[in-house]
C-alpha cells in the first residue's frame, strides 16, 4: 500500500515505518504518477470544505475510487456515481478489498470532465468575477 500526501503528521510516518508493505511518499512531485501507480485509489478525508481537487484528479486516472462522503462534497451529481462511498472503517475496508479482487476500470468520459472542470469553466468563473468587480467599482462612489 502506498500512502502519499503533503506533510504527513508524525503518527502517519510512524505507522508506515512500523508496518511492512506500507510505503509513504511525502510531498510527491506528481500526483498523476501516484494515481497511475494504484489499482484502487482511496480518499479517506474526513474534514474540509469545498471541492476536493484530489477527487477530481483521481477521476482522470480511470481507477476505482473509494471515498468518504466528505471526499466527494461539492462534486456534481454526474461524477459522484464513479465513487464508491464508505461511511465507516468497516465499509471502507470491505469496499477496498472488493475492488482489489475485481479488475474494475472506471470509464469517465473526458468530455464530461471537461464540461464540468475544464479550462472553459474556469474562464467563465474568472469572467464572472471580473464583471462583478467592474460593477462594484462603478457603484462605488467616494464620499469626498
Amino acid at each position: 500500500m502506498l500512502i502519499a500526501g503533503s506533510n504527513p503528521v508524525n503518527k502517519i510516518k510512524q505507522l508506515c515505518e512500523e508496518n511492512q508493505g506500507i510505503y509513504l511518499s511525502i510531498n510527491p512531485a506528481s500526483s498523476v504518477a501516484v494515481y497511475q501507480s494504484g489499482r484502487v485509489l482511496i480518499n479517506p478525508v474526513l474534514t474540509g470544505s469545498g471541492v476536493s481537487i484530489k477527487s477530481i484528479e483521481m477521476l482522470v486516472s480511470g481507477r476505482p475510487i473509494v471515498s468518504t462522503p466528505q471526499g466527494i462534497a461539492g462534486l456534481p451529481e454526474e461524477v459522484r456515481k464513479f465513487f464508491k462511498i464508505a461511511v465507516d472503517a468497516q465499509s471502507f475496508g470491505e469496499e477496498i478489498i472488493r475492488l482489489l479482487s475485481t479488475s474494475q476500470k472506471v470509464n469517465v468520459e473526458q468530455g464530461l470532465l471537461e464540461s464540468l472542470f475544464g479550462p472553459q469553466v474556469i474562464e467563465g468563473v474568472v469572467s464572472d468575477i471580473k464583471s462583478l468587480l467592474l460593477l462594484e467599482k462603478k457603484e462605488y462612489k467616494p464620499l469626498n
